[in-house]
């Protein structure tokens, strides 16, 4: 990415970074949901469970929205395979009988 300089010796905003600092403001909220429902799995119910199926499917969108970018899959050179791979597990083990039986059970 080239970087422009203005007349007053400044660095230029293009559109490249204004788009990627776009990307970059959207990620922070799922990340923030993601530490919220890490932090209730102790002693959270079915809703927690839940939430966490909604953030591995927003990482799997998240990492598949990465390849459809032209700057953004320069820049990530495949790794958006590991968050589709995480996003898929984080599904799976959410959704598996013996999961829902955990966050079903009696609290105290």
């Amino acid at each position: 990415m080239t970087q422009l300089i203005d007349t007053y010796g400044h660095a230029a905003v293009t559109e490249e970074t204004e788009i990627l600092k776009a990307w970059q403001d959207r990620q922070e909220g799922p990340v923030r949901a993601a530490i919220v429902i890490a932090a209730k799995f102790t002693d959270g119910g079915n809703g927690v469970r839940i939430g966490a199926v909604v953030v591995g499917s927003l990482i799997i969108v998240g990492s598949l929205i990465i390849t459809s970018t032209a700057i953004s899959a320069m820049m990530h050179n495949g790794e958006w395979g590991i968050g589709v791979a995480v996003g898929a597990l984080v599904i799976v083990l959410s959704t598996r009988q013996d999961t829902r039986a955990w966050f079903d059970r009696p609290r105290q």
